[in-house]
């Protein structure tokens, strides 16, 4: 009897620690935040909830069985001011949450739930600020009622500055959180210096926050998209992004794992860990006033970020096919919207404007289907001695013929700031979020972010690019992926994002990373060196075939 209560407490014990090992690897998230009563639209007091706060697990469980067939989008939007404080070229005192918030959480989830029938849209609000009844009940009666909303306020972490200083805004009330420290009051002089030694928000790292969303409703959503309060997203998008990811688990189902030849080609065969690092990507436009709009700090040199030496070719026709269109860009998938007296309801395509890219930094591939894409900048291929993970592309000061930028120029920086193609957000499904976190990401996507990878839980240096402009997916220090955007003119125009706050290009510090032309030349300039690497491409075959035939 005894021995087997000994052996009995030996198993307890064992199952004890391996539960305690579990939870230190997997900690479960839980926070302070509204939970609110649908069937009133009335919030409740704050209530610590778990995993979204949807009840029971029995109710959870009916509830899930109920909806499997619905393809469950989870729309998160990150906000850090209720009201504009004048910096960033915009207006002091303007109402941000009513003028541009309500209308583009609004927008883009109705867009999102009504794209497909199948989709059933849930809108998580994060935010600096504390979020009052009369803002929620703003936002919940201009969303559709199928639509559930969640709300984090006062979701920003606190920390120590670092940096020896973190910048506090106008509108910001900056608080000690000592006894009889210095008094609050509002920061002046556009910033306040934060001393190492003292406590603060760190409001960088509000982008940081829903990743702990979706580690707790990872399971209970299939598309997560995440961004910034001013950024416009469509059902087309996430149309867009689904099936470029699916096309690229079909490439990679058929894919070899390794290959013989030089990885280097921009063409050809490509293996399983090329795709897996491979994804949809976007590119930010804002609306120009007109379309020969030139950035002020260019004007001194209009031909800067424009190269007008580099063909503008429109036709748009496939491995030299006789029959070919005048590709044109279709401006409304991004940025038409209903009239609301803030911005342009139906710009042209010239009048889209983009900016931290360059085409003098870009490249182009042809995919092992045939088709050609744009490999956006950020990462940084020479990281990678194994060929076998190197994607080649065409760079486009290449070409047998002609040297674009000249016969000496080397090809910028790809992870510079100036070509990183900050997004304004980033999409995914379930399939990548757990690929990279578990795979390609250095110190995981989703939280906990320990040392050495990461400093203080996260808080100590990431920007608020690295978390919610998805630099992090494509930085050299932490997931180094590849976006990349088919350059046939119908999907290219759904990689197309709207800046619906149109500040950028009013911003000293920002106008230089304009490029001199719109979007719609800058994919005639792509098509053009499109077409001089098919021609590459044509002459290589020929001269291996050539050495073939010679025995060489």
């Amino acid at each position: 009897m005894i021995r087997s209560f000994v052996v009995l407490g030996i198993c307890a014990t064992l199952f004890m620690a391996s539960v305690w090992n579990f939870l230190k690897l997997h900690p479960v998230h839980i926070d302070k935040r509204y939970h609110f009563d649908y069937s009133t639209n009335h919030p409740q007091s704050p209530t610590t909830v778990g995993a979204g706060g949807h009840g029971t697990a029995q109710e959870e469980h009916r509830r899930l069985q109920e909806q499997d067939d619905r393809f469950k989008i989870l729309y998160m939007v990150t906000s850090l001011a209720e009201y504009d404080n004048g910096r960033r070229a915009t207006v002091e005192g303007r109402d941000r949450f009513s003028e541009t918030v309500v209308p583009v959480v609004v927008e883009s989830a109705q867009s999102m739930n009504n794209y497909n029938s199948n989709n059933e849209v849930t809108v998580y609000f994060i935010c600096h600020y504390k979020l009052s009844n009369r803002r929620y009940q703003e936002l919940r009666r201009a969303l559709p009622a199928s639509i559930q909303l969640y709300v984090w306020d006062n979701a920003t972490p606190i920390g120590y500055a670092k940096d020896n200083e973190d910048v506090v805004p106008n509108n910001q009330v900056n608080a000690s959180l000592e006894d009889n420290a210095t008094p609050i009051g509002y920061a002046k002089d556009n910033e306040d210096v934060v001393p190492n030694n003292q406590v603060d928000v760190i409001t960088r790292a509000l982008a940081r926050q829903h990743r702990f969303i979706i580690k707790d409703l990872l399971l209970k959503y299939d598309m997560f998209v995440a961004f910034e309060d001013d950024m416009l997203i469509k059902g087309e998008h996430v149309a867009y992004y689904q099936q470029t990811t699916q096309q690229l688990y079909d490439l990679r189902f058929n894919a070899p794992k390794s290959l013989p030849t030089d990885q280097t080609l921009f063409y050809g065969p490509m293996t399983q860990m090329m795709l897996r690092r491979m994804l949809p990507g976007f590119i930010r436009v804002e609306v120009a006033p007109s379309a020969d709009w030139q950035p002020k700090r260019q004007r001194h040199n209009p031909q800067a970020n424009s190269f007008p030496h580099i063909p503008i070719d429109y036709d748009w026709n496939l491995n030299g096919a006789d029959s070919s269109q005048q590709a044109r860009l279709d401006p409304s998938i991004c940025c038409h919207r209903p009239p609301n007296g803030q911005s342009q309801s139906s710009p042209t395509i010239e009048q889209l404007r983009y900016w931290e890219t360059s085409i003098k930094a870009l490249g182009v591939r042809q995919m092992p289907d045939k088709s050609w894409v744009l490999l956006q900048a950020g990462n940084d291929e020479r990281l990678y001695p194994d060929l076998n993970l190197r994607i080649g592309e065409f760079w486009t000061g290449q070409n047998h013929e002609t040297e674009y930028f000249g016969e000496e120029a080397e090809r910028p920086n790809r992870s510079s700031g100036d070509y990183l193609n900050n997004q304004g957000g980033w999409m995914a499904t379930r399939r990548q979020i757990i690929e990279w976190h578990t795979e390609r990401c250095f110190g995981g996507f989703l939280p906990p972010y320990a040392a050495p990878q990461f400093l203080d839980d996260g808080l100590a240096t990431a920007t608020v690019e690295f978390w919610s402009g998805g630099i992090e997916l494509v930085g050299i220090k932490a997931c180094n992926l590849q976006r990349m955007i088919p350059l046939d003119p119908p999907t290219f125009s759904h990689a197309l994002l709207y800046h619906t706050s149109n500040n950028k290009q009013r911003q000293k510090y920002v106008q230089h990373r304009f490029a001199g032309t719109h979007i719609q030349a800058f994919w005639g300039q792509l098509n053009a060196i499109r077409k001089n690497a098919e021609t590459q491409k044509r002459h290589e075959i020929e001269q291996l075939k050539a050495q073939f035939a010679a025995g060489g």
